[in-house]
């Protein structure tokens, strides 16, 4: 089940799951084909990470932009997920500010670049 932070004008969406669950299979099958999901499960389970946090999307509005609320919203979810295992998609094909660098960004929150990616962007995780 989807669940939801909010600041200001901006959004953090996330769920909790098991890698082994059908809405993590079905988050997969949406962004990748069948072998690079299979992939990415494997490489998961051989990392011993079962139950993990996607991180589906952090959105703040084009006009409410570098006044923060992203930094706001990701520390806070970092803070009261601090011991948990979070995956996201880096999405580049979303607007975004100019010189405004998204894997840098979540590089500097200790996300790392997984070795998967999709159609949008790499798959991270902060392990």
């Amino acid at each position: 089940m989807e669940k939801t932070s909010a600041f200001q004008d901006g959004i953090l969406i996330y769920f909790e799951t098991s890698i082994k669950s059908q809405e993590f299979a079905q988050f997969l099958s949406e962004l990748l084909e069948d072998e690079i999901r299979f992939g990415i499960i494997n490489w998961l389970a051989h990392k011993k990470i079962n139950n993990l946090i996607v991180l589906k999307n952090i959105y703040v509005p084009i006009d409410s932009r570098n006044q923060k609320i992203g930094k706001y919203l990701i520390e806070n979810f970092l803070k009261n997920h601090s011991n948990e295992k979070i995956l996201t998609v880096v999405d580049n094909l979303e607007s975004r500010a100019e010189g405004f660098n998204l894997e840098q960004w979540y590089i500097k929150y200790d996300f790392a670049p997984t070795g998967f990616k999709t159609l949008s962007g790499p798959i991270f995780i902060r392990a």
